[in-house]
C-alpha cells in the first residue's frame, strides 16, 4: 500500500488515516466476501486556535489594517493637494482673484470639491 498525501493541509492526518483505513479494510473484506463496497467517512471539526496563534492572527490584522488606512489617507491627501498645485502651475488663483472672487469663497469651493466630489 502506498498512499500520496499533501502534508501542508491542517487537516490531513485523519483523512490520511480514514483513506488508509479503508484501503485495508477493502483489502480484508474483499478477499474474505468478494465484496469491495466499503467506504469510511470522517468528520472533522478544526482544532481551536492556541494564543501564539491569535497573537500572530491579531498581528497581522493590526499590521494590514494600518497599511490600508495609511494608504488609503494618502490617497485621500493627494487627490485634495494636486488640484491645488494643479491651479498653482497655470495660476488660475490670481486669475479668479483678478475677476472679483473673495479668497474664503475660493478655499470654500475647494473644500467642497474634495469634500463632495
Amino acid at each position: 500500500m502506498v498512499l500520496f498525501l499533501n502534508s501542508t493541509s491542517a487537516h490531513v492526518t485523519g483523512a490520511w488515516a480514514a483513506y488508509a483505513q479503508e484501503i485495508i479494510l477493502r483489502q480484508f473484506l474483499g478477499k474474505q466476501s468478494g465484496t469491495k463496497k466499503v467506504q469510511l467517512k470522517i468528520y472533522e471539526d478544526p482544532l481551536p486556535l492556541n494564543n501564539q496563534a491569535r497573537v500572530v492572527i491579531a498581528g497581522v490584522a493590526g499590521f494590514m489594517m494600518s497599511f490600508a488606512i495609511t494608504i488609503a489617507w494618502l490617497m485621500i491627501s493627494g487627490s485634495m493637494i494636486r488640484s491645488i498645485v494643479a491651479e498653482r502651475e497655470k495660476n488660475l488663483k490670481n486669475q479668479m482673484i483678478v475677476s472679483g472672487i473673495k479668497l474664503p469663497s475660493y478655499w470654500m469651493g475647494h473644500y467642497c470639491k474634495d469634500v463632495f466630489l
